[in-house]
């Protein structure tokens, strides 16, 4: 019934966590656990291989980021319906028992999400997209739809991840951004806010370098070949979260980089707030010396 894609790269901290948060699911559903190790070096994988069964395997590769290893563990699949966890966060005990029920209730649809918290050092955050369980015709056309789309509380047929090209290869910022909005573009999103995974927020060495970027999927949609329709409002939120982001950290560069791309895409939006970064003064704002 269910494909449960674990990409796993040096997360000895935290992929017995989200291993045991499968293997404790309420009810009986048939599943498996597909384990990619991406040349981890801090012995994750001799964790995972602690958990190995009938129904849990790992594959070993050199490292090539995650989402090669995303796609090994798709292509290695046996089931209809794709699940994703990363191995530093973990499911509540209903993960699967909600999702069946969305499936029984939409059998149909293609694309199902459910609520997540974020987990940190301050505590937790409940992130909710509505108060029912709802229907969006067009996801992607809500500016703030966007924050509920993390991919550990996504699963999705297998058939329509092929047709969106799978995970893009190479992309260490947004790989998985890239391809939720090939298919939100085209496809429904059955949604319910029961919280299903814990999303856990916390610097490591995966991470670092890179939160920077311009995020690829800003990148794909800025080419005039690529349409953005039914997704201009979700491309919006993370070109605007992204430059704030550049500005929280007081990282001038990173801003520029960030606003010639957004430009291409939103050229009224990206003129409004280079004028506003220039009436509050360059200095002001990243607070240059």
């Amino acid at each position: 019934m269910f494909s449960v894609v674990i990409p796993l790269y040096n997360k000895a901290y935290g992929i017995e966590r989200a291993l045991k948060s499968i293997i404790n699911q309420n009810g009986e559903f048939t599943y498996e656990v597909i384990i990619v190790n991406d040349g981890s070096t801090d012995g994750s994988e001799q964790i995972a291989e602690n958990f190995l069964s009938d129904n849990i395997r790992i594959i070993h590769q050199a490292n090539a980021g995650v989402s090669v290893a995303r796609n090994i563990g798709i292509t290695n699949s046996k089931y209809e319906v794709i699940c994703f966890l990363d191995a530093d966060d973990w499911w509540e005990a209903d993960y699967f028992s909600t999702l069946y029920n969305l499936i029984v209730a939409y059998p149909h649809e293609k694309f199902f999400l459910m609520g997540f918290q974020k987990v940190s050092k301050l505590g937790r955050k409940v992130v909710s997209l509505s108060k029912n369980p709802k229907i969006f015709k067009k996801f992607g056309n809500s500016f703030l739809n966007t924050r509920g789309l993390v991919t550990p509380s996504i699963a999705v047929k297998k058939d329509v991840l092929y047709e969106a090209g799978l995970f893009p290869m190479g992309v260490s910022l947004s790989e998985d951004l890239m391809v939720w909005s090939k298919i939100i573009s085209k496809y429904n999103v059955i949604y319910t806010p029961q919280v299903v995974s814990n999303i856990y927020y916390e610097e490591d060495n995966s991470r670092a370098n890179r939160t920077l970027k311009v995020p690829y999927v800003l990148e794909y949609y800025a080419k005039p070949d690529n349409s953005a329709k039914n997704i201009k409002k979700f491309l919006m939120y993370i070109y605007v979260t992204k430059l704030y982001q550049s500005i929280r950290v007081k990282d001038f560069e990173s801003w520029k980089r960030r606003w010639v791309i957004g430009f291409k895409i939103f050229p009224l939006v990206s003129y409004i707030l280079f004028f506003s970064i220039i009436f509050f003064g360059i200095k002001n704002v990243f607070k240059y010396k």
